[in-house]
Formats: C-alpha cells, structure tokens, sequence
C-alpha cells in the first residue's frame, strides 16, 4: 500500500512541476492542468468561441497548445468542427481557461 501511496505521491509532484512550467510559458492556470489531468475543462477564445475539451498538450512551440475538445454535459462547442486529433490553439487567442465548468 505504501508504494501505491508514494506513486500517487510521485505523480501529483510531477504534475505540478509541469504546471508551473506550463504557466512560466504564459498558460493559463486551469490549461496547463489539463496537460497532466484529464477532465472536464472550457476556454474562451478572443473572438467569443467556446471549446469545452478534456485535455492539453504541448506542441513545440511557446505560442501553441493542442487541446482535444469534447461535447459533455448536453452543451455544445461554439466551434462545431471534428476533433480527432485534436485541435491547435494560439495562446495567446485564449482569453479564459475554466476547470470543472460543470462542477466536479
């Protein structure tokens, strides 16, 4: 049980270290959790989309993130597109990341 306890340990250490890291580039607090903890997440961008979206990545690049959108709750992305891949974003287009908009 103790080494069960000390990777959960482990892996919250390392998740925050890449959120600092992530936010240090410019992300907000609430996208750079998505990078290392699936779940329900919004962003608004700086034309007035809203893309709700379960997880983050990082692409290469300090200006881009790849999110990988979702429908959840019955609501509906303002940004009606596939995303299997994901979805590249600028950050810099980002006005506001929410995590848990529905709760959790």
């Amino acid at each position: 049980m103790k080494d069960y306890i000390d990777a959960l340990t482990q892996a919250e250490t390392d998740g925050r270290v890449i959120e600092k890291r992530l936010m240090a580039k410019g992300w907000p607090p609430a996208l750079a959790k998505a990078a290392y903890n699936p779940f329900d997440y919004a962003l608004k961008l700086r034309n007035g989309d809203v893309i709700f979206f379960e997880r983050a990545a990082e692409t290469g690049s300090d200006e881009w993130v790849l999110i990988f959108p979702h429908d959840i709750h019955g609501s509906t992305n303002t940004v009606n597109l596939g995303y299997d891949r994901g979805l590249d974003i600028r950050i810099a287009d980002i006005v506001w990341a929410s995590d848990a908009p529905f709760g959790s």
